[in-house]
């Protein structure tokens, strides 16, 4: 079960967070919490009265002007989906959200190349998969239009979505089933680090069966013989999971593999700007991005291996939500403003045994 503190400074809702957040801890004993603030703004507004007399604790008072409390909500939309047909949102992103991290390790935005921490922080918000799974649990398409399989349950025809251009102003062209292609070979290198290279090969490389692309919006996959899991599995984004990122082959191509793995062109509503191996993680809103433009200007994620050092950020104001352990509630319980928000479920124990299929 995760906890969402929060105070008076700022107010969001993160889905894409929790994938941060849970990945990265992980490998720690303590369970982590996220915090989340809230920002209180007053407007006064001139109200006549006849002497209305308003209870409010502890005693009642008089008053000649009416107080309206309202709370500004910022969202980072990185896990909704919303429809290609939608109009993006106008208004301008602004502000800064900074969370801090136990860890990032350094850039790794080549499929590769990707172990944990950074699939779970780069692929949240700087790429997008095919499918994604919203937090109660429904399959939503992202950058695949339609699909279906064959009767016999061997080939799968996917149609991607058009349209969807690479970070770079449209310097690296739209997204294309050859990227996804390369992206997914790419995974299934030889010496490959991707969480993924285990599960991937039943489908991509299966035998008897093979990857055909029809155009570059149209792939059909046949499996050989019917595949013992989810064919969504592994190539959607759950909140929690590291799926396969879609790079650009054209980028790549250009600048090498070298400047690709530390110089990330994604297609998600993030754009890179910096990453400083064990010290931040910076990236820009993309405005009138395909799906949702973020309501922030820029996402900064630090890395503060120290609990009691993003505590300490984190009520002095610098931090807006971080990683903490459920032992370090009682340091923040009663900070004027603070509330937890509880995840029913959030947390999943497996024992997996693998090679069953």
């Amino acid at each position: 079960m995760h906890h969402w503190p929060r105070n008076k400074k700022s107010i969001f809702y993160a889905p894409f967070l929790f994938a941060l957040l849970l990945s990265v801890a992980c490998g720690s004993s303590a369970e982590p919490v996220v915090v989340e603030k809230e920002v209180v703004r007053e407007v006064v507004k001139e109200v006549p009265v006849v002497k209305e007399v308003v209870k409010e604790v502890p005693k009642e008072v008089i008053i000649e002007k009416e107080v309206v409390k309202e709370v500004e909500k910022q969202v980072v939309v990185i896990a909704t989906s919303v429809p290609l047909a939608s109009s993006p949102q106008s208004s301008k992103p602004t502000g800064i959200l900074r969370i801090a991290n136990k860890d990032l390790g350094p850039a790794q935005f080549i499929p590769q190349n990707m172990a944990v921490p950074q699939c779970y922080v780069s692929t949240a918000v700087l790429f997008e998969s095919l499918w994604h799974r919203d937090p109660d649990g429904t399959l939503k398409k992202r950058l695949i239009d339609e699909w279906d399989v064959s009767g016999d349950g061997l080939t799968w025809t996917l149609k991607l979505k058009k349209g969807i251009q690479f970070h770079g102003d449209g310097k690296w062209g739209d997204w294309s089933a050859t990227d996804l292609l390369w992206s997914i070979e790419n995974t299934l290198e030889d010496g490959s680090r991707h969480p993924n290279v285990p599960h991937l090969p039943p489908i991509w490389r299966a035998e008897g069966g093979e990857v055909t692309k029809v155009d570059e919006h149209t792939l059909k996959v046949n499996t050989g013989k019917r595949v013992a899991f989810d064919f969504t599995w592994r190539l959607r984004h759950n909140g929690a999971g590291c799926p396969v990122p879609s790079v650009s082959k054209k980028y790549i191509d250009t600048v090498g593999k070298d400047k690709a793995t530390v110089e990330a062109i994604g297609t998600g509503p993030w754009k890179f700007v910096e990453w400083r191996t064990n010290e931040i993680f910076r990236v820009e809103a993309v405005e009138n991005h395909w799906r949702k433009t973020p309501n922030f200007e820029e996402l900064h994620i630090f890395q503060i291996p120290e609990e009691s050092t993003r505590i300490a950020n984190f009520k002095s104001g610098q931090l807006d939500t971080m990683q903490m352990a459920l032992s370090s509630i009682p340091a923040l319980v009663d900070m004027p403003g603070i509330k937890f928000k509880r995840y029913p479920g959030s947390l999943e124990l497996r024992l997996n045994i693998h090679g069953q299929w």
